[in-house]
């Protein structure tokens, strides 16, 4: 499930963090309730209770960089740089939650 929600997330980060690209809120927005349901079932689905934080944090952090890359992309401040950045952070974020 934990690898799931990367995928997704980096998929996000790859069709978002594009610099040059319109900016679309529909299409962004859709894209956002779309991992925020992923992320939610992810939390009821889980059956280790131990481990529902974590998901929790996760979704936390989805909340987070769809944040900042709306704010970048609305204003048009998307870097090649931002895309490589952000997609290292999730690994990080996302290997920590496995326990690499």
């Amino acid at each position: 499930m934990i690898e799931s929600l990367r995928n997704f997330e980096l998929a996000f980060i790859d069709e978002f963090a594009v610099p040059g690209k319109k900016f679309t809120a529909a299409a962004f927005n859709a894209k956002v309730n779309e991992g925020n349901a992923k992320f939610q079932q992810a939390i009821a689905d889980e059956k280790f209770t131990a481990r529902r934080p974590v998901l929790g944090n996760l979704k936390g952090q989805f909340d987070a960089d769809a944040a900042h890359l709306r704010s970048k992309a609305s204003r048009g401040k998307i870097t090649p740089a931002l895309g490589t950045e952000m997609k290292n952070d999730i690994n990080k974020t996302y290997d920590h939650a496995l326990g690499r």
